[in-house]
């Protein structure tokens, strides 16, 4: 008997020996098999700096990786206020400019709300004479240096366009309602409502190269983007006096923001909601400057959105140029210029925009001759 039970251990110990042995070979070829499989896969490209030398695909090579560009010094630091940054006192300024400011002309909403075709524009302002008259005035002046004189709207409108004529009529409505000023006031004014013109021209004529969607919108919205300035102007000017006359969008929202504690922006927006004029309208005024300041990733929009106030503030920019720096030919706008602020995350926002055909529109020979032909068009 015990014979017997030792036999069947043995046996046993035998049988648990022959499945270990074979499980083991089993595993073995398994990895050797994986071994194989792994020896024909391509290394995967990396981008790891290591040692200071960079890393591709398993090679390495002495070229680093290209740095992002430098925040100039002048905008680190710099944060462009939006409305959740005002405190209770600024908001009261702010509201308090707005009821200080003239009620709009009646002719301001439909302006902002439609009159986008030369007859619709052509037969609203002939009713109104006032209006008529400081339009012809305005382009008649030596500031249009014109060749002959314009004698009706619809001349103005064949000769200067329909949104350079809305901006006339926009500078004009304003004017009949608001307080006379000063001589300094009214110079000051003046060049803003050319900065607006030529804002919402370029903005027409560019937006008309990308094939832009809801153009009329765009344009109106350039011509109004500095509606903050003509309020601050009206209402502020014994505090501007000392401020620099500077075409550099950034210089001036600095000031503003130093001496009051908003920007023109802020005070733009709400006097349109004051106003009653489109929401649509409000938010792209308080959000035509944080190009300036804020990064794509930062400030994501929408990409038809995003194209529109890609090219309102380009159009901004082009505007305060030639009001501001004199320029006459569209190449003095510097485009390419690393040096100018206000563009330096305009570039980045091109670069993820799908825009960046617009630096080469600028090198374009034929836009290069209607724009000038503009600026030496509307005074």
């Amino acid at each position: 008997m015990l014979v017997a039970a030792l036999a069947l251990v043995l046996v046993l110990i035998a049988l648990l020996i022959y499945l270990i042995t074979a499980r083991t070979s089993r595993e073995s070829a398994a990895r050797t098999k994986a071994n194989a499989k792994r020896k024909q896969v391509k290394p995967k490209a990396s981008n790891r700096i290591s040692g200071g030398v960079f890393e591709v695909g398993g090679r390495k090579s002495d070229t680093p990786p290209t740095p992002p560009p430098a925040v100039p010094p002048e905008l680190q630091d710099f944060t462009l206020f939006t409305v959740d940054n005002l405190e209770l006192a600024e908001r009261r300024a702010i509201q308090a400019i707005c009821e200080a400011m003239p009620p709009p002309h009646p002719i301001q909403t439909q302006l902002v709300g439609g009159l986008d075709t030369p007859e619709e524009l052509k037969e609203t302002v002939v009713l109104d004479a006032g209006l008529t008259a400081a339009v012809l005035r305005t382009v008649n002046s030596a500031a249009f240096s014109l060749a002959s004189p314009i004698t009706s709207v619809q001349h103005a409108i064949t000769y200067l366009g329909v949104t350079a004529v809305k901006g006339l009529v926009t500078q004009a409505a304003f004017a009949e309602r608001a307080p006379s000023g000063s001589p300094q006031q009214q110079a000051a004014l003046d060049k803003i409502w050319k900065a607006a013109r030529y804002s919402g021209a370029f903005a027409q004529m560019i937006g008309q190269e990308f094939a832009l969607p809801r153009l009329s919108v765009v344009a109106t919205s350039a011509l109004l983007a500095n509606l903050g300035e003509v309020a601050l102007t009206t209402n502020s000017f014994d505090s501007l006096q000392d401020l620099d006359d500077n075409d550099s969008l950034l210089t001036r929202a600095k000031q503003h923001q130093s001496r009051f504690g908003f920007n023109s922006f802020l005070v733009g927006s709400a006097l349109a909601k004051h106003w009653g004029l489109p929401p649509e309208l409000v938010l792209s005024i308080a959000s035509s400057g944080l190009i300036l300041t804020t990064t794509p990733q930062a400030y994501p929009l929408p990409k038809e959105t995003l194209h529109q106030n890609l090219i309102i503030y380009t159009a901004c920019r082009i505007g305060d140029a030639i009001a501001y720096r004199r320029i006459e030919d569209i190449d003095a706008f510097g485009i390419d210029d690393d040096s100018n602020s206000d563009l330096f995350f305009w570039r980045q926002y091109l670069a993820v925009s799908g825009l960046s055909r617009i630096n080469d529109l600028f090198n374009d020979a034929g836009f290069k001759r209607k724009a000038n032909r503009l600026i030496n068009t509307l005074g």
